[in-house]
């Protein structure tokens, strides 16, 4: 056999790696190709599980939202002393589980005993006046009114705090002692638009840097976790076709040394938003209950969320599309930045969702937590007790 001459097999070897390096860019442009079209139609599939879980949720909350008949008869609620998280927790549970989920067509608060009303008390009785307005039927919206209280320092901060406003009483200028709040108080407002929430965590820092004793490092933590985190949730989870706002209240108090701060939804609560999210389905399986005390529990511990589009496992165990949520969406694991920054800062925090609510101290102790027979807020309500300069008057 004769030898192949030296120039035939340089130039064989440089054709057989140009054809192998031809074969090998059309072999990875087929790879590109299919992993494209891999990743088109599992986006397809995913966009329109995000379109069924829209479609449930807004069916689950025109079942929530049910119009309702308020025909029962006349409910009278006694207010005496105090009536507030902030003073008594249980006799605040057990107050509100009264009348929330009553179909009275004639509820009165009888205040003529009341001694102070606390931010968490007003909050609770504006969310609860927009709850009967979403869900009553044409013609049957519930009656609520109240006494006028005996002692005036009630019914002055009722009327600084906002409270009048929104419930369309108006001010007795003769009665009023003319307590100044201004600068101690952020009204209560139900707000509607995101672009708002700005104004309002100003206006709640300006109170927290003349009368918190917080660092201006904690402020700082607590303006960019808490607040932020907190108003997510609402904005995310409270604001729906049906209910549309949430509520804000900041109050110095001197002489109990604290500052209470107060945001509010009327959405489904946090059980309802994780059994209707992309996680229902693995979440059911863990709390197999009714208990919402135990899912705000789980919210707290656990990294889950309730928001359409949050991050859901594949076959692996996998997180897919990462990149591909929305802002916020896959936080999950809000509920527990906002109690370690409390804890950071020394600050208690109180939650009620529906019937479940959750209580820890200032060093991060769960002090109560659990699920009332009834529902004890419409919604949900983040409540914040942040330490203050405590003056005592003569």
């Amino acid at each position: 056999m004769k030898k192949i001459p030296r120039k035939l097999q340089n130039y064989l070897k440089k054709k057989n790696k140009s054809i192998l390096r031809k074969i090998k860019l059309e072999s990875n442009y087929l790879k590109s190709i299919a992993y494209r079209k891999k990743r088109i139609e599992k986006k397809f599939i995913y966009d329109t599980s995000i379109q069924a879980l829209r479609k449930k949720k807004k069916k689950f909350q025109t079942k929530f939202y049910k119009k309702i008949k308020f025909d029962s008869k006349f409910l009278p609620i006694v207010i005496d002393g105090h009536f507030g998280l902030e003073k008594n927790f249980d006799e605040f549970i057990k107050i509100s589980s009264s009348f929330i989920d009553s179909q009275s067509k004639l509820i009165l608060f009888n205040l003529d005993k009341c001694t102070r009303i606390w931010p968490t008390a007003v909050t609770l009785l504006c969310s609860f006046k927009q709850w009967t307005e979403i869900t009553a039927k044409e013609g049957y919206i519930p009656s609520l009114s109240s006494t006028e209280p005996q002692d005036e320092t009630v019914n002055s901060y009722l009327q600084h705090c906002g409270f009048y406003d929104y419930v369309n009483v108006e001010e007795d200028v003769s009665k009023n002692n003319a307590i100044a709040y201004d600068d101690e108080i952020v009204k209560i407002k139900r707000e509607k638009k995101p672009s708002e929430i700005k104004s309002r965590e100003d206006a709640i820092c300006r109170v927290l840097e003349k009368y918190s004793l917080l660092t201006e490092d904690q402020i700082e933590i607590f303006d960019c976790i808490v607040l932020i985190e907190a108003f997510n949730n609402v904005t995310e989870h409270g604001h729906s076709h049906k209910d549309d706002g949430w509520w804000t209240l900041t109050q110095y108090h001197k002489r109990t040394g604290i500052i209470s701060l107060c945001l509010a939804d009327n959405g489904i609560g946090i059980k309802n938003s994780l059994q209707t999210g992309p996680q229902g389905i693995e979440i059911k399986k863990e709390i197999r209950s009714d208990d919402d005390g135990k899912y705000i529990l789980m919210a707290l511990k656990e990294n889950i969320s309730g928001a359409i589009r949050a991050s859901i496992k594949d076959a692996k165990g996998k997180l897919p599309f990462t990149k591909r949520f929305s802002k916020g969406s896959r936080r999950g694991n809000g509920l527990n930045r906002i109690v370690e920054a409390c804890l950071e800062c020394g600050i208690g925090i109180n939650l009620l969702s529906q019937r479940g609510y959750l209580s820890i101290n200032s060093q991060g102790k769960i002090m109560k937590s659990g699920t009332a027979n009834s529902r004890i807020f419409a919604g949900t309500l983040y409540h914040f007790v942040i330490p203050a300069k405590k003056i005592l008057e003569n």
